[in-house]
């Protein structure tokens, strides 16, 4: 699981961070179906802050600098 920073900015505020996983043989899972993995409402609470948190790090640990803090998709 990992980030990706849209070169879209705003005004408002930095870019939309997107989520990518890989699956055990290295292939793409959408965030769709990544979020159907979790099978009850704790694991999708955990899964979501797990992945906002990856977008954190990814963030902060980003060679390159933008203005603002990046957009976060959240599981509604």
């Amino acid at each position: 699981m990992y980030s990706v920073f849209q070169s879209i900015f705003s005004t408002s505020g930095g870019p939309p961070a997107l989520l990518r996983v890989r699956d055990n043989a290295n292939r793409s899972i959408s965030p769709k179906d990544a979020f159907r993995i979790p099978d009850h409402a704790k694991k999708i609470i955990h899964f979501d802050q797990l992945c906002r948190m990856v977008h954190v790090v990814n963030c902060v640990t980003r060679s390159t600098r933008f203005e603002g803090l990046p957009y976060l998709n959240v599981n509604a």
